[in-house]
């Protein structure tokens, strides 16, 4: 593979000095002096069957003519009039060049359509290169995978080392089988992510063995991770060109070379991370008064000397902790977070979609850092979830939830409207609005967002599409998405390092579609996003009681909650707003929680609630109070809870949770089971924490099918919800590192004897990737009285009597070994 150097990327400036990049760099026999009009074929957006508004985001198509006999690829150079927001334009294009297209557009080449490579570039200063993994089944569900570059040279590293060398021109042209797996490896996302993990992981191992105070191990975690996560934050804002120095845009970079040249303390006392970064966080990015000073301000010139211009950003993440003052990292070990890791890597603020992938690091890669790598919670039980599946489950529950909020509309046009994002069979769009801003969704697990994350995405695109149909909602991207972490989002995690991820990653959510700067303060979510122990509180069903004037207190702790969101970090007003909130919290609690907040034990005595215990009613009073009536006196009971709940629960075995099985039975009572593990009670709370009708997604082992310790559970939710989907994943890898994966949908309802479900025993070696496809050819219907407390076995009703038949007649093996034998060969 050819060295590259960022430098002769930049030399790119027209259609001629990229033939010579190609030519001289990728090695491409292409004659860089011959005219254009020798070397491409060009066409007229009205030629590729383009309707008037697509064809307006291009300047110029053109294809290269084949430069070897029997190419395998088709190359083109599209010439945009906007930096991006082309996508659909090229989907578009994909379906006219690919050979089904044939009839239509004899007068054009043709393609397999996973064999076109498109250069995209609006200026000949930045470029996409862009390919397509084709499903072939179901082409609109094809893959997008992208990389590029533009002026800034941050990320350069990964496109000079990851995705330009594999675009070198093939040693053997001949080789077509080759030639295409080579080229089609410079958009493998996964090659990147790999290797970014394994450096973070480096990394961070390194900076925290490095803290050498008599801290406990948890202590220095945070610290580090904190840290770490700071940093990837301002990796982000370089992306959007919020941050300079000196004119730069490579602002990490440039603060740490201005550093070293212009500190002389640096080898004594003074470091990088005290005298800049601190600097940078805590003066910068967290002082509201930074950007109303004035140049001539003496204080302006010596902050900007030291960190150039930065936006104040609130939110928590740059606030002044305790210890941040107690330890700083060496500047050696800063040189490399730099040069290894934060430069190695293309970031990007966009996080991918199933179909859109850019080959860089998302914010998503930081759920999968949490995740895998850095706070060991495997051992605690819990696993990435792939984003197929948690697309799958969010719509999942979307429709639950509308089909009960909307029981006007038909299932098909609500099935259509979440599925394609299609309004335009729902009779009443207004309505549909009103129900998705309404809508109260929790992760009782969230881990590091994923969920909250991707039920974001679905309430956006839900919320666009009916403003693109209907002109509703005609609110900026930025503006829909505050609202909905405000209105509609709710997650609760044990582990506070999966906390810090899950807020970052919806802070870089929200400032990818924030155009112009400064941008605005980040918000405070303390109050959205919460530590604490989900399962242990006492039952939160039925919700709130209030009267009157109580429920006048929840509306007054909802006011101010929403106003702690957008106020400054530090600011007296902050402190204010954060006792008032808690001397509210304290009188709710008073009333919702008689005799001192006591659990009530099967044998009738009282104990304390844990301190780590998670009070579902208290914390969230907005959420578990019923509507205001306009009649006095109490309101009615059971109209409390959360419309959707959906969770991938920590897989921890029962014998790792001896010491929090006596809070377990005091709190499910006649539903606990001694052998059961961790999940089996996500199951029973989060039917708490729904309202009548609300709908339940849980991803987790499927051991509870058949299993003694699951009878109860089964019992339970075979009576208390109406399946709507129950899926089987068996023996097939849909974690890494977990067998026998299971998704539920519910609603929190009692079903009839004559209602059935869809049921999947996924019996399919297809990748994720054919999760959709697969799922549709094997789901069938299943009577929910087919499933009983002995055992779920999803099957349809012929062969569930076949297996009767069989187990009629004879003693099963398992029964029959069961006591005899306890190894085998």
């Amino acid at each position: 593979m050819p060295t590259h150097e960022f430098a002769n990327v930049q030399s790119i400036h027209d259609f001629r000095s990229l033939l010579r990049y190609l030519r001289r760099e990728l090695h491409w026999p292409v004659d860089e002096d011959a005219p254009a009009e020798d070397l491409t074929f060009s066409y007229t957006p009205a030629e590729l069957g383009l309707e008037e508004d697509q064809a307006g985001k291009f300047r110029a198509i053109r294809q290269l003519r084949p430069l070897t006999p029997n190419q395998p690829w088709g190359i083109f150079l599209l010439e945009t009039l906007t930096p991006k927001g082309y996508t659909a334009e090229l989907r578009r294009l994909l379906r006219v060049l690919a050979p089904r297209a044939r009839a239509r557009f004899a007068h054009l080449p043709h393609w397999r359509p996973e064999n076109l490579l498109f250069l995209i570039t609006c200026d000949y200063r930045q470029f996409t290169f862009a390919h397509f993994k084709v499903d072939v089944e179901n082409p609109a569900r094809s893959k997008l995978a992208a990389f590029g570059w533009d002026e800034n040279p941050g990320g350069a590293r990964t496109l000079l080392e990851f995705n330009l060398p594999p675009l070198a021109w093939p040693n053997d042209p001949a080789d077509a089988p080759a030639w295409l797996a080579q080229w089609a490896s410079a958009f493998d996302v996964e090659k990147v992510t790999r290797a970014f993990f394994r450096d973070y992981r480096a990394l961070f191992e390194q900076a925290e063995a490095a803290v050498d105070l008599p801290w406990s191990a948890e202590q220095k975690r945070l610290y580090t991770q904190r840290f770490f996560n700071r940093l990837l934050f301002l990796a982000f804002l370089e992306r959007k060109g919020w941050l300079t120095f000196n004119g730069r845009k490579d602002y990490l970079r440039a603060l740490f070379e201005d550093y070293l040249r212009h500190d002389p303390e640096k080898r004594r006392s003074a470091n990088f991370h005290r005298k800049r970064l601190n600097s940078l966080f805590f003066m910068g990015l967290n002082n509201p008064y930074g950007r109303d000073l004035v140049q001539s301000d003496p204080n302006y010139q010596v902050l900007r000397a030291l960190i150039g211009e930065a936006p104040y950003l609130n939110g928590g993440l740059f606030e002044r902790e305790a210890d941040d003052e107690t330890f700083f990292f060496p500047d050696d070990l800063l040189a490399r977070i730099l040069s290894d890791l934060l430069y190695r890597y293309n970031f990007t603020v966009t996080e991918s979609t199933p179909l859109d992938v850019e080959v860089a690091v998302d914010p998503e890669m930081l759920g999968k850092i949490f995740e895998e790598l850095v706070t060991g919670r495997h051992e605690l039980g819990s696993y990435y979830t792939p984003k197929p599946v948690v697309q799958f489950m969010c719509r999942e529950a979307l429709k639950g939830y509308l089909e009960t909020a909307l029981p006007g509309e038909a299932p098909a046009a609500i099935a259509r409207f979440v599925d394609e994002n299609d309004g335009a069979a729902l009779r009443d769009p207004e309505a549909a609005l009103a129900a998705l801003r309404r809508a109260r969704i929790c992760d009782p697990a969230c881990g590091s967002g994923a969920y909250l994350l991707g039920m974001m995405h679905e309430l956006l695109e839900k919320r666009e599409a009916l403003f693109a149909a209907r002109r509703l909602d005609a609110q900026t991207l930025y503006a829909r998405k505050l609202e909905i972490i405000q209105n509609n989002l709710y997650g609760v995690d044990l582990d506070p390092f999966a906390v810090n991820i899950a807020r970052l990653r919806l802070w870089l959510s929200l400032i990818v579609d924030y155009e112009g700067y400064p941008p605005p303060p980040l918000p405070n979510l303390d109050f959205k996003i919460e530590i604490g122990d989900s399962l242990t509180a006492p039952d939160p069903s039925g919700g709130l009681q209030p009267d009157l004037f109580r429920y006048g207190q929840v509306q007054e702790f909802l006011r101010l909650k929403n106003e702690y969101l957008s106020v400054h970090a530090g600011s007296e007003e902050k402190r204010r707003l954060l006792a008032q909130i808690e001397d509210l919290k304290a009188r709710i609690q008073a009333w919702a929680r008689p005799r001192s907040a006591k659990l009530i034990s099967p044998d009738g005595g009282r104990e304390e609630i844990p301190s780590y215990a998670f009070d579902w009613q208290v914390e969230f009073a907005e959420v578990f109070a019923p509507e205001l009536f306009p009649h006095p006196g109490p309101l009615p009971a059971g109209e409390g809870g959360f419309d959707i709940v959906l969770a991938n629960p920590p897989y921890v075995r029962q014998e790792l949770i001896k010491d929090l099985k006596p809070a377990l039975k005091r709190v499910y009572g006649e539903l606990f089971t001694g052998t059961a593990d961790l999940y089996v009670y996500f199951y029973l709370r989060a039917h708490q924490l729904l309202k009548p009708g609300g709908t339940m997604v849980f991803i987790s082992s499927n051991k509870y099918f058949r299993s003694a310790y699951g009878e109860t559970l089964r019992a339970f939710l075979g009576k208390n919800t109406r399946l709507r989907y129950l899926i089987d994943f068996s023996d097939s890898p849909v974690f890494q590192a977990i067998a026998y994966p299971s998704i539920l949908v519910a609603q929190k309802n009692t079903p009839d004897e004559r209602h059935s479900f869809q049921a999947l025993s996924w019996k399919s070696d297809a990748p994720l990737e054919k999760f959709d496809e697969a799922r549709q050819a094997q789901t069938f219907t299943m009577p929910q009285s087919d499933l009983t407390p002995a055992a779920w076995r999803l099957e349809d009703r012929a062969t569930l009597r076949l297996l009767e038949k069989l187990r009629r007649a004879g003693t099963p093996l398992g029964e029959y070994v069961q006591g005899r034998f306890y190894r085998g060969i």
